[in-house]
């Protein structure tokens, strides 16, 4: 599945007020989740615990996407996309979301 494809899944799909758990490929679901507050053409606003917003860009989706094989297989691990990604966990999360919802893994 392409980004493209991926992204407007993402859009049509998630709803603004859903809570997404927490998820990683090195330990399956941790604690806590976030809402979805608003999704646009170019990016996903989205309220942590703590009541803080975070704005996560279409750009930081795509990076991720392009990992996302490899941290599926866990030959990278998420803290190796910090320096491009202060949002990688948020994102990791909303795929795995995704792989839920359509029972098959993201490329």
């Amino acid at each position: 599945m392409p980004f493209n494809n991926t992204w407007t899944y993402i859009q049509n799909n998630l709803q603004m007020g859903s809570k997404i758990r927490y998820w990683s490929s090195q330990k399956g679901w941790t604690t806590g989740d976030f809402e979805i507050v608003s999704i646009t053409q170019n990016d996903i606003k989205i309220e942590i615990l703590n009541g803080s917003l975070h704005n996560i860009p279409q750009n930081e989706f795509i990076f991720v996407y392009q990992k996302w094989a490899s941290l599926w297989d866990r030959t990278i691990q998420r803290q190796s996309l910090k320096q491009k990604s202060r949002n990688a966990s948020y994102i990791i999360s909303i795929y795995f979301w995704m792989h839920c919802e359509i029972g098959s893994k993201l490329p």
